[in-house]
Parts: structure tokens; C-alpha cells; sequence
């Protein structure tokens, strides 16, 4: 189980914060599955520029969900020494799924391919790095097409050995 925060990267609307948890299982050391879940808040800041030539709002601010399946695919496991007392395991993950964006401007399926890296910490904490690249089909201001919005997060896991 895990928490997330970051950025997110959108490709069409403005940048802006990320949050939200997973939940992972493993049927081996390599593969396995996980849900996940992300919240952030929906704006485009030229808005203002459209809104001063016209005096008309044309798009509304809001909250974007996205409730994503993947694949987990951990093709490295290392070990890092940062110190003469102390080897950190860690692993390198390959996720590949989809999910919906549930949001006024998002419509259809979303598209996830991502790369993280888990540090473990302690026995059943470890540090989580993503970087996921949600294929989002959008529309703003009437133009809609498929986006990249790259989110980059930060989480910490708890993991129950099997």
C-alpha cells in the first residue's frame, strides 16, 4: 500500500499537484499487479487571456480522478551502499495499464506506461519514485485530441511479506 504526491505534467491544461495511493500485489518477485488511484485540480491558465479579449468564460476549473489497473513488471532488483554500514535493496518496476479520468474536460479510456524505483527503507517501508505518462483523450476550448500528462511522484510504501 502506498501514498503518492508529485506533478503533474499536463500536456494541454496547466501543470499542477498530484495526489493519491496504490495498492500492489506480487505473485512472484518480478510480476505482479496494482490499483491506483489520483486526484488533482483541472485549470488552464490562459483562460485568463480569452477571458479578457471576450468577457466570456470558456472553460471551467474543476477536479480531476483517475482510477487506473496496471501491470507490474520488476525486471531489476539492486543494492545500493550508501554507507560502510548499510546496503539498501531496491527495485526497478515497469507498469503498463489503464484506467478513466473521470473530469468535465477527459473522456474515454486512459492509458498509463510508467517507470519507478522502490527503495526499501526498513523491513516493511520502502521509498517509491514514479514517473508515469497518463494518454488522456481531451478536449479544450472545443479541441480535443489524445494528451501526454507526465506525473512525477514521490510515496512511501508499507508491505506485508508473502
Amino acid at each position: 500500500m502506498s501514498a503518492h504526491g508529485g506533478y503533474y505534467a499536463a500536456d494541454s491544461l496547466s501543470s499542477t499537484y498530484v495526489y493519491g495511493g496504490s495498492l500492489s500485489f506480487f505473485f512472484s518477485e518480478d510480476f505482479g499487479i496494482e490499483a491506483m488511484v489520483l486526484r488533482n485540480p483541472v485549470s488552464f491558465r490562459l483562460e485568463n487571456a480569452f477571458k479578457s479579449f471576450d468577457l466570456q468564460q470558456h472553460f471551467q476549473p474543476g477536479i480531476a480522478w483517475n482510477v487506473l489497473g496496471s501491470l507490474a513488471w520488476s525486471p531489476v532488483h539492486a543494492k545500493f551502499r550508501f554507507s560502510d554500514r548499510h546496503i539498501t535493496h531496491a527495485d526497478l518496476m515497469i507498469n503498463v495499464g489503464g484506467g478513466q479520468t473521470f473530469s468535465d474536460v477527459a473522456q474515454g479510456f486512459t492509458w498509463q506506461v510508467g517507470l519507478g524505483l522502490k527503495l526499501y527503507l526498513a523491513r516493511f517501508f520502502s521509498l517509491r519514485i514514479d514517473v508515469r505518462d497518463l494518454i488522456i483523450p481531451q478536449e479544450v476550448l472545443g479541441n480535443g485530441r489524445n494528451t501526454h500528462n507526465v506525473t512525477t511522484m514521490l510515496g512511501l510504501s508499507g508491505w506485508i511479506p508473502g
